[in-house]
């Protein structure tokens, strides 16, 4: 997911060795989890990005005649939830427990930045993605996995709910990633011994 970043490096890029997706959770068993949510909304992000995000998702959402989880990314509020018409609402989560609700839910809606991203890859999942604007690495994000089939993209000025969701039909679940994390001492250790 690097996009552009990665290419920055020239020369050395030779040197560099790619291993692949890394998820950003550890032994998180998502096999045959049962699905509870349509759609699951992650609020991240400066303000007053974040706060634009969030109105905008708790009007989409209620459009929808199914339940949905809006995770509104507010790091002191509470983790106890509460019901805004079909949306069940959090204030806060602590990364396992996002990763537990992602699991549970057939579709994504937030940003594109690289620890979201990364904490649902191999869930069963498929993602629309509303970059941050003016966040270059969000942007290059979004358009690496839209370019894989892997994301649907809108920016947020012309964000429709059911137009994403008839959009990110033909997209592929994220399922259809290696969700396993790499052994980076064993990778560390025959890239060394393959140099010698």
């Amino acid at each position: 997911m690097g996009g552009y970043t990665t290419k920055a490096f020239g020369k050395i890029s030779d040197k560099v060795k790619y291993i692949g997706y890394y998820p950003n959770y550890r032994d998180f068993d998502v096999s045959k989890t049962q699905k509870r949510y349509f759609v699951a909304a992650v609020i991240s992000g400066p303000e007053p990005a974040r706060s634009q995000l969030e109105k905008t998702l708790f009007t989409e959402l209620q459009k929808l005649q199914k339940t949905c989880v809006l995770i509104r990314g507010l790091t002191d509020g509470s983790q106890q939830s509460y019901f805004v018409k079909n949306i069940e609402v959090y204030d806060f989560l602590p990364l396992e427990k996002v990763a537990e609700i992602l699991s549970r839910s057939s579709y994504f809606v937030g940003r594109s930045g690289f620890s979201g991203i990364s904490i649902m890859i191999g869930l069963d999942i498929k993602l629309i993605l509303i970059p941050t604007s003016g966040q270059p690495e969000q942007e290059e994000n979004a358009r690496s996995l839209s370019n894989a089939n892997l994301a649907s993209v809108f920016d947020l000025e012309n964000f429709s709910i059911e137009k994403a969701l008839r959009n990110v039909e033909n997209v592929l679940s994220l399922c259809t990633l290696d969700n396993r994390r790499p052994d980076i001492p064993l990778l560390i250790k025959n890239l060394l011994s393959s140099k010698k």
